[in-house]
């Protein structure tokens, strides 16, 4: 068999010269066990979370009158608020990704409410909030 020498400074074979077979079968070996090993890390990954996942509110006052001038905040476990404001039927529709957030739902003369929304799932979540008068605050109870 007749074997070539490679007297390149870059090639690996040059600090073992005669075995360039060797070394060169090695670190293809090597190069194909670390590809192969990427390929079965991606594989591994949990599925990708979903984008969106819906949440509908619906905001009315002890009558069951819409209130469309409530003032809706959600805040997110990663410190993102965001606000949303009614429609004139009193709903607020939202897609947020999934993860638990806390809802504070306020309107004048009427008692706030807050609650924990749990999106984790991402099935969507309807919740039906009824704010009461606040009478300890409203004009006519004071003297």
């Amino acid at each position: 068999m007749l074997a070539i020498e490679n007297n390149d400074a870059s090639s690996p074979t040059r600090f073992f010269p005669g075995r360039s077979h060797s070394v060169l079968h090695r670190m293809r070996v090597l190069v194909a066990a670390g590809l192969l090993g990427l390929c079965e890390w991606g594989a591994a990954q949990p599925p990708a979370k979903p984008a969106s996942c819906a949440l509908h509110l619906h905001i009315t006052d002890e009558d069951g009158k819409a209130l469309p001038k409530a003032f809706v905040l959600v805040h997110g476990e990663h410190g993102l608020n965001q606000q949303f404001t009614p429609d004139k039927n009193g709903q607020v529709k939202a897609n947020l990704h999934s993860g638990l957030y806390d809802l504070f739902v306020s309107a004048m003369g009427f008692n706030p409410q807050a609650q924990i929304v749990d999106l984790r799932t991402c099935k969507p979540v309807e919740v039906n909030l009824m704010l009461t008068i606040d009478s300890e605050h409203s004009g006519s109870d004071q003297n």
